[in-house]
């Protein structure tokens, strides 16, 4: 990879985003950036290193395993102070001039759809609402499919999801639960069972015929969900995620956890009379948005 500054030495107009975070929120800050260089025509550059130096999960950049568009390059390794500093100077200059973007809250700021880009500019935070690249969205399906070649039984699996009112289910263990388990932690970490059973009876109501197909970031699940009617699906190999996040898209309907991956799994497949079902945004961790469509489900915290 090659430094940011050295890709840009004419001060040629182009954006830099900042990639962080586990697979989901990697692909927020692309779409958005995507959408920003291309509604401008020019080059977008990936930063991979700063985001992962000290990830707390040890995560690391995966949009290189997607057909997308723009180059990797490595940052500078800015500190906080330095940081601080960049955002600080940048607030002072109009929206319009500033080099550096930094998402200032999570509510959605239309100032971007216009931004005209007239010099190197760098963005940097969550943009987890779709409206920062909802009309590019087709654009984006053709991007955002895996590079490398999938197992012979998904391809099985998505032909049989395509034939029926497939509901992708994604039960998000990230903070691990035991097996047998009847609770999961609330609060911005993993949803209470209750949530999975009230989104289930919604889809019920409005889906005739559904086909639920189960889907989870870890192999050991509460044994109170290996019991209800579902499809269990468990990609294996270093592929698995991309595997998974293909597979959630081939159905029709989705029940989503608190989970970037699940919210682009439902926006990447969802179609005209496509029912989702999402928790409600105060259980999301940055708070993501939701699409209007999309219904949200609450509870009562005091029942945990």
């Amino acid at each position: 990879m090659t430094p940011v500054d050295s890709l840009q030495p004419s001060g040629e107009p182009s954006v830099t985003v900042q990639i962080r975070g586990g697979l989901g929120n990697q692909l927020f800050m692309y779409a958005m950036a995507r959408r920003l260089a291309s509604s401008n025509n020019v080059p977008l550059f990936l930063e991979t290193s700063d985001g992962f130096a000290k990830d707390f999960y040890k995560r690391s950049y995966g949009l290189d395993r997607f057909n997308i568009s723009g180059s990797e390059v490595t940052g500078r390794g800015f500190t906080k102070v330095q940081r601080a500093t960049s955002m600080g100077l940048n607030l002072l200059l109009p929206f319009s001039r500033r080099k550096r973007y930094y998402e200032a809250s999570p509510e959605f700021d239309p100032r971007y759809l216009d931004l005209k880009i007239k010099r190197p500019i760098y963005v940097c935070g969550y943009w987890q609402d779709e409206r920062y690249f909802s009309d590019i969205r087709q654009q984006l399906k053709s991007e955002l499919t895996f590079k490398g070649s999938r197992q012979e039984c998904s391809e099985r699996l998505a032909q049989e999801m395509r034939r029926c009112e497939a509901v992708a289910v994604h039960l998000r263990l990230l903070h691990g639960v035991p097996a047998g388990s009847e609770k999961m932690l609330a609060g911005g970490k993993n949803l209470p069972e209750e949530y999975y059973t009230s989104a289930i009876a919604e889809i019920k109501k409005r889906v005739a015929a559904p086909k639920f197909y189960l889907f989870s970031d870890k192999r050991e699940i509460p044994a109170s969900f290996s019991a209800l009617d579902m499809t269990r699906v468990a990609s294996e190999g270093d592929d698995a995620s991309y595997e998974d996040l293909w597979l959630m898209s081939q159905c029709r309907h989705y029940v989503i956890a608190n989970s970037t991956f699940s919210w682009w799994g439902a926006w990447l497949g969802r179609e005209v009379g496509s029912v989702v079902v999402s928790p409600s945004t105060s259980q999301w961790v940055p708070t993501a948005k939701l699409p209007e469509d999309w219904k949200a489900i609450e509870w009562s915290q005091s029942t945990q």
